[in-house]
């Protein structure tokens, strides 16, 4: 039962966290007017100052790992970095769309 479950919500998973990473890469690219352009730069600055949070919480726990217990530290892989920001990045383009009409 357990193993069903798994080999389908992993890949579920894997392809929702892709399709997230797609859909920001197109609404990076894509023009439009003033007021969308303002609220993707305000989405962008506010992933850009949540990523640097997380890279910042990451190191320091690296860091303590590593010099405080003694341990070996693994870091964030990229693929879930990547995902963690695809993610960050829609839900505030989704407020700031919200907030400001887009």
């Amino acid at each position: 039962m357990l193993v069903s479950i798994c080999s389908i919500l992993i890949p579920a998973v894997l392809l929702g966290a892709i399709v997230m990473i797609v859909l920001l890469l197109v609404s990076l690219a894509r023009q439009g007017d003033e007021r969308r352009r303002m609220i993707r730069d305000r989405a962008c600055i506010c992933t850009f100052y949540i990523s640097l949070g997380v890279l910042i919480a990451d190191t320091l726990r690296s860091a303590i790992l590593v010099y405080v217990d003694g341990m070996e530290s693994n870091t964030l892989h990229p693929f879930v970095l990547l995902t963690i920001i695809a993610l960050v990045f829609a839900v505030a383009l989704a407020v700031f769309k919200r907030k400001y009409g887009g």
